[in-house]
């Protein structure tokens, strides 16, 4: 999804297998165009080693719910939005679990996170496009073996497990 798409409804598809720096579902701003009111529901991604299962950047009323993302760099990442909600989806066996970075007003809960190197929960305030960090809420998410549990910051950063043990993600 680039650009100002909106209404869109992405829906039990299979996203695998990328090289380089690429995601599965990718939802992100594109010449001046912002994407909004996108539901991504029932989906699966899996081997993105140079990115996320799925992804959106400076997007706003994201529905990202009942997904499985696994063996990635990152399983969900949701940059630069507002009033975005991640629930309901699994992740495991991927660097960072899920990743929220300069969002408000966005709501991550009843996601299961599990086999993680770095953070389950990676949120931060990152300042590329100017947008806040703030009114963000977590809940009832359940995280186990993971290197942070969470990881809430001002600025971005990592760290996470040993690097001798960091996971090869294919």
């Amino acid at each position: 999804m680039r650009g100002n798409a909106s209404d869109v409804l992405i829906e039990n598809c299979v996203a695998r297998d990328a090289l380089g720096v690429y995601s599965g579902i990718d939802i992100y701003q594109w010449d001046g165009g912002r994407p909004h009111h996108i539901t991504v529901t029932g989906c699966t991604a899996y081997n993105f080693s140079g990115f996320a299962g799925i992804a959106s950047e400076q997007a706003d009323h994201l529905l990202i719910e009942d997904n499985v993302a696994y063996n990635s760099e990152l399983g969900i990442d949701v940059g630069s939005g507002d009033n975005n909600i991640i629930r309901n989806n699994t992740v495991y066996s991927c660097a960072s679990g899920i990743a929220l970075s300069s969002n408000e007003d966005s709501e991550i809960y009843d996601n299961v996170i599990y086999n993680i190197y770095d953070e389950a929960l990676y949120n931060y305030y990152w300042s590329a496009h100017g947008e806040a960090h703030a009114r963000n809420k977590w809940y009832r998410n359940l995280i186990y073996n993971a290197g942070f549990g969470i990881y809430e910051s001002n600025k971005k950063g990592r760290a996470g497990g040993r690097p001798d043990q960091r996971p090869r993600v294919f």
